[in-house]
């Protein structure tokens, strides 16, 4: 059986993960930081693997966490930068959708405006830049004429300041929704902009060099176009009007052994829906963590190497999944309050360092400290001796890192979350990042799907 999954499953896929964040009974979807401890080769982080064991680790090294909300996520696709000199591919409806969209025919300009290429003038340097929204009824930029590169444009969207300080990168553009002007300008942009020269040659005999009219037919009109013969080869089909109204058309003239096929537009028009006509199969997730997150997020010397999504995880203790709104926080770790006001040695007590109970020989990793407070995770990489680990610390017991001691433990805290409760739907291991209190972590996640 011959069988594929088409562009409409992925979009439709990339449609529900931010309708999961957006509806109203939405999922709670959490971007999560974590593993104060550090990779055996700390310049090339391990690869992740996707492992029931290594779901663990990641729990275990898991610190904390910020609810993603609607304005966290948006469709992107690959930036791909206007620049003279290029050759851009032309839209085509007879090439996959895998092709179409891994090709150049989206294109970024200096405006922060996108465009699509329906036509490249027959394979020609770009030089004259897509500016504005089209000077046509169907905001198209036509560059014919002298001194111009044969491109034809459709106008698709811009991006704001906003929307590109949130979700541009070097290697990301945010898609934006097509305005109601552009869509409804787009069922007259059904016309025939370029064609496809599956085959160039029709034989000496039959054409002379030179340009020859030929007849398009089909359920559009206005249509027609030349085609240039060098030497018994199509070498460019110049059409002379577009027409309009176009979802099938054919070249019935004689053409030989050649074989030219006009590019239709989609069903509804280009520009109708920029998130399916650009191939916006990949979603941004942006979450910031700001100074402000403090304490929950600690700063100065907290250090993490994972990030990754979330979803539905449990309240501490409970079945029941967090029903708060905004950019709300939870805390994957425990925590330890000494008898002393401040700690003894605290210069030992460092992000990934082991800490170990003197009476109940439990281990864990330091996340961070505050005052007579010590955040820790309970991982499986703690020390060599794993039931150690996952041991509990009891209160009144003297606390160790090496051979210093820390102080006496008066209380202990757990996480906000219930530990491996939810479903780990992403990861990403990192070179360490470590925080201060005058910065803000920018985290960025793309999923393709």
């Amino acid at each position: 059986m011959a069988a594929i999954i088409t562009k409409d499953t992925r979009l439709h896929n990339a449609r529900q993960f931010l309708e999961a964040v957006s509806e109203s009974a939405n999922t709670s979807i959490y971007m999560f930081i974590g593993k104060p401890t550090t990779w055996p080769n700390e310049v090339a982080p391990t690869t992740p693997t996707d492992t029931y064991k290594a779901q663990v680790d990641i729990w275990d090294n898991m610190e904390v966490m910020k609810r993603v909300v609607p304005g966290d996520v948006s469709h992107v696709i690959p930036r791909n930068a206007w620049k003279s000199g290029n050759v851009y591919f032309q839209y085509n409806d007879n090439v996959s959708a895998s092709t179409l969209f891994d090709s150049s025919f989206v294109i970024l300009n200096s405006e922060y405006n996108v465009y699509k290429c329906l036509s490249n003038g027959g394979g020609n340097l770009t030089i004259n830049e897509p500016i504005g929204t089209g000077a046509t009824a169907n905001n198209l930029i036509i560059n014919r004429g002298i001194g111009q590169d044969g491109y034809i444009w459709k106008y698709m969207y811009n991006i704001s300041t906003a929307n590109w300080t949130k979700f541009g990168t070097s290697s990301f553009i945010p898609v934006v929704e097509t305005s109601a002007q552009v869509q409804t300008d787009a069922a007259n942009a059904r016309g025939i902009y370029a064609y496809d020269i599956i085959s160039a040659n029709v034989g000496s005999s039959l054409f002379a060099d030179g340009v020859h009219s030929v007849t398009i037919v089909g359920d559009g009109t206005g249509v027609s176009a030349n085609i240039q013969v060098r030497s018994g080869n199509i070498g460019n089909v110049v059409i002379t009007s577009y027409g309009s109204g176009y979802t099938v058309a054919n070249i019935t003239t004689n053409l030989g052994n050649a074989i030219v096929e006009p590019i239709i537009a989609p069903p509804d028009g280009h520009g109708y829906n920029s998130i399916d006509e650009t191939g916006a199969v990949y979603t941004m997730v942006n979450v910031r963590f700001e100074q402000t997150d403090a304490p929950i997020v600690p700063v100065d010397g907290f250090k993490f190497r994972q990030v990754g999504l979330l979803k539905d995880p449990f309240l501490y203790g409970t079945t029941k999944v967090p029903t708060e709104t905004g950019n709300s926080l939870l805390k994957a770790y425990s925590n330890i309050a000494v008898v002393a006001t401040t700690l003894s040695n605290p210069s030992a007590v460092v992000s990934g360092a082991t800490l170990r109970g003197g009476t109940s020989g439990a281990n864990a990793t330091i996340v961070s400290y505050s005052g007579n407070v010590i955040n820790y995770v309970k991982t499986r990489t703690s020390s060599a001796n794993i039931v150690a680990n996952y041991k509990p610390f009891t209160a009144g017991e003297t606390i160790y890192v090496g051979a210093s001691s820390i102080g006496d433990i008066f209380s202990l805290g757990n996480a906000a979350v219930s530990p491996k409760s939810g479903e780990i739907i992403y990861i990403d291991n990192r070179n360490v990042i470590t925080r201060a209190s005058d910065q803000v972590e920018d985290v960025y996640v793309v999923l393709e799907f």
